[in-house]
């Protein structure tokens, strides 16, 4: 991450005790089936060990003019087999930490709705900076991965926007991987490259550029709604 914290993907869900916030929330039978362990669990009161915290971080960036949560999501940071080379707690622990992120994701579409404009989706900005084959190069971790992915899969159709950025020759063997998991829904995905010409320009169509942190093309003075890690 480079000032502050990570991430991008947006998803939505809905889960009967948070529809009374604000009545805009999906309803349970929006929820897709594979997901609902996530609203129903108790993530909302579970906090991570410091620990991944500090390694994996990320940021709720901002709100679209509709009032989508905007999610960056600084995957090619994200060192998952340093934790899951300790051992099963810790792999557990990453499991739970990341659906404690996919929680406050969905939690996250509350914020700006309301009865009249409600909020069902987010956007959802992935930044591959920084990956490397090392990364994902055990069987734990990239297993892990692709297990998670498909939790990713099934929220995919909740995205308003999907855009993995920064996507170098590594990232990209491990992207063509998720085309069987994803499915259908890989087309909802933009992919762009490490050139910032070429994304840059899609980012600030779909989204508002005070919304945004200055390496994405948002102003200097840019600061997130909210830093996790």
């Amino acid at each position: 991450m480079r000032k502050f914290g990570a991430i991008c993907i947006l998803l939505a869900l809905a889960s009967p005790a948070l529809i009374g916030r604000s009545g805009a929330q999906l309803t349970p039978e929006e929820v897709p089936p594979e997901l609902k362990y996530i609203p129903e669990s108790d993530l909302g009161d579970w906090e991570p060990p410091k620990e991944l915290s500090e390694a994996l971080p990320y940021y709720l960036s901002g709100f679209d003019p509709e009032g989508r949560p905007i999610w960056v999501w600084e995957f090619g940071k994200w060192d998952l087999r340093q934790f899951l080379e300790k051992g099963e707690k810790w792999e557990k622990l990453v499991d739970r930490y990341f659906d404690k992120w996919l929680w406050r994701l969905y939690d996250s579409t509350n914020i700006k709705a309301t009865k009249e404009l409600p909020v069902k989706d987010g956007e959802l900005i992935v930044d591959f900076e920084g990956f490397s084959y090392r990364q994902y190069s055990s069987p734990a971790a990239l297993g892990f991965f692709l297990k998670k992915m498909r939790t990713i899969a099934y929220a995919l159709p909740l995205a308003n926007d999907a855009f993995f950025i920064n996507v170098n020759f590594v990232a990209r063997n491990v992207v063509e991987l998720l085309k069987p998991i994803i499915g259908k829904d890989f087309h909802r995905i933009q992919i762009f490259g490490t050139n910032p010409r070429t994304y840059l320009p899609a980012l600030l169509k779909a989204l508002p550029k005070d919304q945004l942190p200055e390496w994405y093309g948002g102003d200097k003075d840019f600061k997130p709604v909210k830093v996790y890690g």
